[in-house]
């Protein structure tokens, strides 16, 4: 019994290292996970400056990403702002606004 709980662990283990292996590592599950369960936001060409040596990182419905050079925003937090935006739209009964300018510092 306790040879089968510890060989199952093992199993459980070896599998999870894989999945991480796969993914890119635990820190991109949330990513791997979004990109399975929810469209994605369309990833701007390289180098689309923007204002000001700002630069467009990404767009979707309602936001647009922008960035330094270099720099990047991660999937989750994109999707964190548009939930926080449907949730505060349906909280306060209000249509989504225009395209919001999202920039990150």
């Amino acid at each position: 019994m306790v040879k089968r709980a510890l060989l199952a662990a093992g199993l459980l283990l070896v599998l999870f290292a894989l999945a991480c292996l796969c993914v890119g590592g635990v820190a991109s599950v949330p990513d791997w996970a979004a990109r399975c369960l929810r469209t994605e936001p369309r990833l701007a060409p390289p180098g689309t400056v923007a204002v000001d040596g700002w630069v467009l990182f990404a767009e979707s419905e309602d936001f647009c990403y922008h960035v330094r050079e270099g720099d990047r925003i991660p999937r989750w937090a994109m999707e964190l702002a548009e939930d926080h935006l449907d949730a505060a739209c349906r909280t306060l009964q209000v249509s989504t606004p225009a395209v919001i300018q999202y920039y990150k510092h």
